[in-house]
């Protein structure tokens, strides 16, 4: 293997080791619960976690030892380090620790302290905080170190325990400041150090350690894309071994695109799986989303589902119409799918979302039907876009109720109606109805899985989103301009900048226009976030107003419907007389119902058709076969219309 050794330590390790002979304790925060690259013997990296990552530096340091926290068996445990003597025999240990930290463990006898229901119900932790005391003060012997791996879950979060896990964290804070060096041969040596570990700061109290200079915070970050490729030439060493050099470097490369945003740990993981279930290099990808998601086999190479994106378009034209243009674009992000091209173009993250658009357009015009064509061609007939009305998510918490409440808060063990559904289903149409009613924050969500494909809930759990397919709908232009977003617009027009009035009389190129104006002015002045423009990409797809014959083909499509429902519900035949389409297709033209398109067509349908139509069938049913024709609409003032209806000869049946 090439590429790999003489590798120098994370830079969290150098500062951890400079860091020794200055501060008695240090926090490390961050990606703490991962695999780190270090140096090995002749050169070759070893793969560790962080307890044994730091086991390596206190023993180079020369540190009597370590002592742990052991979560799982409420314990303290003390791990000695064998050293080498003068004349190169390995000895036990160095010269013992402090009496006082023998103590400390030994309060019964044996090497363990257990500091679990006892402790936290005794005040302050007081057999923890005697361990802890007992190592700050040791200065005759070498020094000795004491990890809490889990220094977050250490307070009680019940509100009878807030003082003493007040207390104890003070404690630690002045054990800090206390803290002396042992003296080794006559000179000193690095402190006893104290290592916190926790994911977040905001895990620990508030104040623990915020201006002590006696106490380094150290964040571990994610691994960058050259370790993730070391780290994959050895996560993929039996796949590789008879490879070229070149091409075993190609694939480690590949995985560590697939593993962007990820840890040493999910290499590895990928990795195992690749080699365990059989796969060549190049199957890295479906290694990958069996970890990732769960899904075993790619649902966008599957025959039957091509064939659907390759029909697609003619398919969707029948369902929405009069929406060629954006049913075109709509096509074509959805064969960039099916080819693997999705963020081929970008080098942050290759693990994008299948697919994402942004439809805009007025109320109507078939967005919410287009979401629906989507999810049937890609999931199959009768499929159902998973869908979020985002005028529910207007308050300012609202986001909790997407990814869960955090740890502590009421519904934290519901977790998020978005990842819950994503996590059930990870192939998945997400419609996301009228965003600009969210609330803006909820845009750092979107923003995270736009970018990476993936999203932390409440509860720490990763879930991803790269099977899925975000399709986000909008009024904006057409509809009342939110409050943020009238101001923003405002502003503009002062410098000059106009934007027309759309109506349905306006050509399909200026509305077009127009709605894009507005998209970029939402997200760059209403809401301050234009680095969502570049995220959203050419994702977004305008819709047009419909025009008068696409509105004579939803009507001629709805009065057939009314004629298929009569026969199969009553067993009778309905015409619909030329007077009655006539009369419908005028009511269009008042000018508030073509703006409102489609869904103004089906509003006179049910009030002027099938309403005094029902009323017709209620009171007089119908006989199976029998013939009846809707004649003529008539409207009277104050009055609701009215329908007259011929039908067959009715002797000798009940009125």
């Amino acid at each position: 293997m090439t590429g790999t050794g003489g590798a120098r330590p994370p830079a969290w390790f150098q500062e951890t080791d400079l860091a020794l002979t200055v501060y008695p304790q240090i926090l490390l925060l961050g990606n703490v619960r991962d695999r780190y690259l270090l140096p090995g013997e002749q050169g070759r990296p070893v793969v560790l976690d962080l307890p044994q990552a730091l086991w390596t530096l206190f023993r180079r340091r020369g540190y009597a030892g370590m002592l742990r926290h052991d979560i799982v068996q409420d314990r303290i445990v003390w791990e000695r380090i064998a050293h080498q003597e003068a004349g190169g025999r390995a000895a036990d240990r160095p010269a013992p620790p402090a009496e006082a930290i023998d103590r400390a463990l030994t309060p019964a006898g044996g090497d363990v302290s257990r500091i679990g229901a006892e402790a936290r119900s005794g005040s302050d932790f007081q057999r923890l905080r005697s361990v802890m005391a007992a190592v700050a003060a040791n200065r005759d012997s070498p020094p000795v170190s004491l990890l809490l791996p889990f220094a977050g879950r250490l307070g009680d979060p019940g509100q009878h325990q807030l003082e003493n896990t007040r207390l104890f964290f003070a404690a630690a804070e002045a054990l800090a400041h206390e803290a002396g060096r042992p003296r080794v041969g006559g000179l000193p040596a690095p402190y006893n150090t104290i290592v916190w570990v926790a994911e977040r700061q905001e895990d620990l109290p508030a104040s623990f350690a915020m201006g002590n200079a006696r106490i380094r915070v150290i964040t571990l970050p994610r691994p960058d894309p050259a370790t993730r490729a070391r780290a994959a030439r050895y996560a993929l060493h039996p796949l590789l071994a008879e490879l070229p050099e070149a091409e075993a470097e190609r694939h480690a490369v590949r995985l560590s695109r697939l593993t962007h945003g990820m840890g040493l740990v999910d290499v590895y993981s990928i990795g195992q799986l690749a080699h365990e279930r059989d796969l060549d290099p190049d199957r890295l990808e479906e290694a990958a989303r069996l970890y990732r998601v769960g899904v075993v086999d790619d649902p966008w190479s599957d025959p039957g589902v091509l064939e659907q994106i390759r029909n697609g378009e003619a398919t969707l034209n029948r369902r929405v119409r009069g929406q060629r243009d954006a049913v075109r674009k709509t096509m074509d992000i959805f064969m960039r799918s099916a080819t693997g091209l999705t963020g081929a173009h970008a080098s942050s993250s290759p693990n994008r979302p299948r697919g994402v658009l942004f439809l805009s357009g007025p109320t109507g015009v078939g967005k919410t039907e287009l979401a629906k064509g989507i999810a049937e061609l890609i999931l199959g007939e009768d499929a159902e876009p998973v869908r979020f009305d985002m005028s529910e998510f207007a308050a300012e918490h609202a986001r909790e109720r997407l990814i869960g409440a955090p740890p502590g808060y009421v519904g934290f063990e519901a977790g998020g109606e978005l990842t819950n559904a994503v996590r059930a289903a990870p192939v998945s149409v997400l419609l996301f109805d009228e965003i600009e009613k969210a609330d803006p924050g909820i845009f750092d969500l979107f923003l995270q899985i736009l970018e990476d494909g993936r999203l932390t809930d409440g509860r720490g759990a990763t879930v991803y989103f790269t099977e899925c397919v975000l399709i986000f709908t909008s009024n904006l232009g057409v509809a009342k301009l939110p409050e943020h977003l009238r101001k923003a617009w405002e502003a503009r027009a002062e410098k000059g900048e106009t934007i027309p009035v759309l109506t349905p009389d306006l050509e399909p190129g200026v509305v077009r226009e127009a709605l894009r104006t507005v998209f970029n002015a939402y997200f760059s002045d209403g809401i301050g976030r234009p680095e969502l423009l570049n995220r959203f990409g050419d994702g977004f797809v305008a819709m047009d107003f419909i025009d008068d014959d696409v509105a004579g083909e939803i009507l001629d499509l709805m009065l057939a419907s009314v004629v298929t429902r009569v026969e199969s519900r009553h067993r009778a035949h309905l015409s619909i007389g030329p007077s009655v389409r006539a009369f419908l297709a005028y009511k269009y033209q008042e000018p508030e119902m073509r703006a409102q398109g489609g869904r103004a067509v089906g509003r006179i349908v049910e009030t002027h058709l099938t309403d005094p139509l029902a009323r017709e069938l209620f009171l007089r049913p119908a006989r199976p076969g029998e013939r009846i024709t809707a004649a003529e609409v008539v409207i009277e003032p104050d009055k609701a219309p009215e329908l007259v209806v011929e039908r067959e000869d009715r002797q000798g049946m009940d009125p």
